[in-house]
């Protein structure tokens, strides 16, 4: 795996470019384009989900959504939650456009992209971003084959040929 080449600039001017540090202010933007460029699947991994994270989430998905890629969310369950009713309808809510599924070890952030593209960092798509938060933005099949190892036990749209 490549070094990281440094932090994105903010400019707009700028190249998307692979193995690059995210900030909040400007990942969504190479993002969404990534999103809209998918042809096989979208992944995303959070443990927490806010709903105005999933409201503007599903705007980022609509492209992809519209030419019907398989998106699916994997999440912690409600239970995981102080306010467990609340945390449902945040649940409930993506539910009718992508395949959300739950598992109780859920702890990093990700976002895999057409099994080689992968978003990893401290910002989780779906939950409350800090200023302060980073994501690296990485095309890594070796990566995609770790983090796919971490869900694979209740996984049943794992690519066949990511399989050990």
């Amino acid at each position: 795996m490549e070094a990281l080449t440094g932090i994105a600039p903010s400019s707009k001017n700028e190249p998307d470019r692979i193995n690059m540090l995210y900030d909040p202010k400007i990942f969504l933007s190479v993002l969404r384009r990534d999103f809209e460029a998918a042809k096989e699947e979208i992944l995303i991994v959070c443990p927490y989900i806010r709903k105005k994270q999933v409201d503007m989430t599903l705007d980022l998905l609509k492209i992809p959504l519209s030419k019907n890629i398989p998106v699916t969310v994997i999440t912690r369950p409600v239970d995981s939650y102080r306010e467990q009713e609340r945390q449902r309808k945040c649940i409930e809510t993506p539910q009718e456009k992508v395949i959300v599924r739950t598992e109780p070890d859920v702890y990093q952030k990700y976002i895999i992209i057409d099994d080689q593209l992968v978003w990893y960092g401290s910002i989780g798509l779906l939950e409350y971003i800090n200023s302060e938060d980073t994501i690296m933005r990485l095309e890594t099949k070796e990566l995609v084959r770790e983090l796919t190892i971490l869900i694979q036990p209740n996984r049943t749209n794992l690519n066949p040929k990511l399989q050990p």
